[in-house]
């Protein structure tokens, strides 16, 4: 169970994302993700749908929240942040990478591709709890 002050300063947190337009690696708004009070675990829980994401990372900033309200169903263009950007450039939204370089080989990059992945960690189409912003010779290897 939380502590009351943990609270506060998630709401606090969630107050602010609001304002700064912060999107997680899952590709959903930050201000989704909330933590219950049993367990403390967190969610992202982004319109009618659950995203799997478990660990809020903040990778890109946006002009529009509204246009990252999407479902992964593939990697790159096919995944929530993919698709997010896509649809806040089709809205004349903007968005700006934050620290943005490969998880995988460390090498700073604007040319990410976002990509859900397994346990194992290979590449999926659907939701999971791991989602990871690779280069095009990185995705290659996750494939």
């Amino acid at each position: 169970m939380w502590a009351p002050d943990a609270e506060e300063k998630w709401a606090a947190h969630v107050a602010a994302t609001r304002r700064t337009g912060e999107v997680c690696v899952c590709g959903h708004s930050v201000k989704y993700h909330a933590a219950t009070t049993a367990g403390g675990q967190v969610f992202c829980v982004p319109g009618r749908t659950v995203c799997e994401c478990r660990a809020p990372r903040v990778v890109v900033r946006t002009s529009n929240l509204r246009a990252f309200m999407q479902r992964t169903e593939g990697y790159s263009r096919g995944h929530a942040l993919g698709k997010g950007m896509a649809a806040a450039k089709a809205k004349g939204a903007t968005w700006e990478w934050i620290d943005p370089k490969c998880d995988d080989c460390t090498i700073p990059t604007d040319k990410l591709y976002p990509m859900a992945v397994n346990e194992q960690g290979r590449q999926v189409d659907e939701s999971t709890q791991w989602n990871i912003l690779v280069c095009y010779e990185c995705s290659m290897k996750r494939m």
